[in-house]
């Protein structure tokens, strides 16, 4: 009985461990702007490993190429937020330059936050009972999904550069970054490395950063 306990707790964990969302995944309300101007409203399902759009109205869907679009957004009701994405030139791992999608994180007017999110299968050990005669904690490899975003900078002359985490790489891809802006992150103690705290440097760096 109590090994039965125990297996349907180890359950439990992994299921919720499995069921980590993902928006790619799901249908959206929400429209798109195409490259000839044009809007167009539905359900939205997009990828950012395609970089396509697939938009559904009435009993129809049809599939949008990076190249035919501007931006879309979509209201993601698992999250409760409004979702923006626009499409920019980037080279990903050809060598040249491709319409991408990027989601929207902070808007300024020296440097823009975007962000893209990737799906991921990572390997832990679970511990559980493997003998209900012999309680030894044993390890179990589980796979559970994770979400990862990778953060950029798009600047004023249209140019999106890829962001790695570190203090170091910061200071490079901000222009004008000062001792000032320096010291504010330090005295804030403020890691660019998490979401919140680079939305926080972004947006005082675009309030402060010299005309």
């Amino acid at each position: 009985m109590r090994f039965s306990i125990l297996l349907l707790v180890s359950l439990a964990i992994c299921s919720i461990a499995h069921a980590q969302y993902f928006a790619e995944e799901h249908w959206h309300q929400g429209n798109a702007i195409m490259e000839s101007g044009d809007t167009l409203q539905g359900t939205l399902q997009y990828s950012t490993e395609t970089e396509t759009l697939q938009i559904r109205s009435n009993t129809q869907v049809q599939t949008y190429s990076a190249r035919k679009l501007l931006a879309f957004q979509f209201q993601d009701q698992q999250l409760g937020i409004n979702r923006l994405f626009y499409i920019f030139p980037f080279s990903k791992a050809s060598g040249y330059q491709t319409p991408v999608f990027f989601e929207l994180v902070e808007r300024g007017d020296a440097v823009t936050l975007l962000q893209r999110e990737v799906l991921t299968i990572r390997t832990i050990n679970n511990r559980t009972f493997m003998n209900p005669m012999n309680p030894i904690f044993t390890p179990i490899p589980t796979q559970i999904r994770v979400v990862e975003a990778s953060f950029y900078f798009f600047y004023a002359s249209g140019r999106v550069k890829r962001f790695n985490g570190s203090r170091k790489n910061l200071a490079l891809m901000l222009p004008n970054y000062s001792s000032s802006m320096k010291k504010y992150v330090k005295d804030k103690g403020y890691n660019p490395n998490r979401t919140d705290d680079l939305i926080k440097i972004i947006r005082y760096y675009n309030e402060n950063v010299p005309k």
